[in-house]
C-alpha cells in the first residue's frame, strides 16, 4: 500500500468512527461524571467533537493549559507540551488535541505497515494492518489521548530500526519513553537487534551492553529525564507511580505480580454479585487472556527462528504485564492496543 491508499483507508476509518460517535452520543447521553469537564466545555465546540476529549483527556488538555497540577503527574509530558505548541497556531486546547491524535495515528499506520512490510512481507503487513485498524479498543487512537503519538514513535523507532538507522531508532525510542512509561520497553527489540547482527560471532548480553550501551539506554534517558523533573517539582522521582491511586481503579503504589492480580479477578468471579462493574471486570479478564494467550504462541512460533519477531514477542508481553503490576487489569483493553504481537498474520 502506497501513503495515500493508507491515507484514504485512515480518513474512512476516522469519518465512520464520528458517525458512530455520534449515534452513541444520541442514545447514551454524557452525564458528565468526571472531573474537570469545564475544560472541553470551554473549547465552544459542538459535543459530538470533544466528547473525544472525554476522561484522560481532560488531564491532557488541562496540562497542556496550565502544566502540571497534584497527581496530573501520573500522565507523560510529551503529548500535552505538543498540544501547547500546537494551540499557538489553532488557539484551541481540544481542536489541537484532535489534529495531533488525527496525524500521529496516520504516520503511526503507515510506519507500521512500512516495519511489517520490511520485515516480513506485503501480504502480512496488510493482514496485521487490518488487525491494527480493527481491534476493539483502537478508537483510542482518535481520541485525545497519548496512544497515537505512542504509536507513532514506537513503529517509527521500530522502522527505523529495520531500516538499519540506529541513531533514529534510539531518538524515536527516547520520544516514545516520554510519552508513555511503556516506552522503556523498546529496549527489547533494540537490544535483539544487536544481538542478530553479532550473529556470527561469539556474543552475550554483557558485550552488547558494553558495544552499544548508548543507542540501548536511549529508551531509558526519556525515562530518566522525566523523573528528574518530578525530583525537581514534586522531590518525588517516582510520582507517576505514587500518584496511581488518586485515580481510582483500585491501583496500587506497590508491585504485584501476574499470579497475584489472575488470583484477585478469580476471586471476583467467585464471590462478587452480577453489576455493571462484574462485568467490566469480565471484560478486562478476557482482554488481558487472550492477548496474553496470543502473544505467547506468536513468541512460541518464532522461537530461535525469527529473532526479530522473538524480540517482539517479549515486548509484547512485557506490555501487557507492565501496567497490571499495580494489582489490577484495568484499561488493560486500552494498554493491550500496543501487544504488537496479537496483529502480525505470523
Amino acid at each position: 500500500m502506497t501513503f495515500r491508499e493508507i491515507f484514504l483507508v485512515v480518513l474512512i476509518r476516522s469519518v465512520l468512527l464520528l458517525a458512530i460517535g455520534i449515534i452513541a452520543l444520541i442514545f447514551v447521553p454524557n452525564l458528565g461524571t468526571f472531573p474537570y469537564l469545564d475544560k472541553l466545555f470551554a473549547s465552544g465546540l459542538p459535543s459530538w467533537i470533544y466528547s473525544w476529549g472525554n476522561f484522560d483527556g481532560v488531564h491532557y488538555v488541562g496540562i497542556a493549559m496550565q502544566g502540571y497540577h497534584e497527581y496530573d503527574q501520573a500522565f507523560f509530558p510529551f503529548y500535552p507540551q505538543l498540544v501547547r505548541v500546537i494551540n499557538w497556531v489553532m488557539n484551541d486546547y481540544v481542536l489541537s488535541g484532535l489534529i495531533i491524535s488525527q496525524a500521529a495515528f496516520l504516520g503511526g499506520v503507515y510506519f507500521f505497515y512500512s516495519f511489517v512490510k520490511e520485515v516480513w512481507s506485503k501480504r502480512i503487513a496488510l493482514w496485521s494492518l487490518l488487525f491494527l485498524m480493527a481491534y476493539p479498543t483502537a478508537y483510542y487512537f482518535n481520541a485525545i489521548y497519548s496512544e497515537s503519538l505512542f504509536l507513532f514513535f514506537t513503529m517509527g523507532s521500530l522502522y527505523a530500526l529495520s531500516r538499519n538507522r540506529t541513531y533514529l531508532a534510539a531518538f524515536l525510542a527516547l520520544c516514545a519513553s516520554l510519552t508513555r512509561l511503556q516506552g522503556i520497553l523498546l529496549v527489547i527489540p533494540l537490544f535483539f537487534y544487536f544481538y542478530k547482527m553479532n550473529d556470527s560471532i561469539k556474543v552475550n548480553i554483557v558485550s552488547i551492553v558494553r558495544k552499544y550501551w548508548l543507542l540501548l539506554s536511549s529508551p531509558i534517558v526519556g525515562l530518566f529525564l522525566y523523573m528528574g523533573y518530578l525530583y525537581y517539582s514534586t522531590g518525588d522521582a517516582l510520582y507517576f507511580l505514587t500518584s496511581q491511586p488518586a485515580f481510582g481503579a483500585q491501583r496500587s503504589s506497590s508491585l504485584i505480580v501476574l499470579p497475584q492480580v489472575y488470583y484477585r479477578y478469580f476471586k471476583i468471579f467467585a464471590t462478587a454479585d452480577m453489576s455493571f462493574q462484574y462485568s467490566v471486570a469480565v471484560l478486562e479478564f478476557s482482554f488481558m487472556t487472550v492477548a496474553l494467550i496470543a502473544t505467547v504462541w506468536y513468541g512460541w512460533k518464532t522461537w530461535k527462528k525469527d529473532i526479530f519477531g522473538m524480540s517482539i514477542a517479549l515486548y509484547s508481553a512485557a506490555h501487557l504485564i507492565l501496567p497490571t503490576l499495580t494489582g489490577t487489569f484495568s484499561s488493560v483493553p486500552r494498554y493491550s492496543l500496543f501487544a504488537l504481537s496479537i496483529y502480525i498474520a505470523y
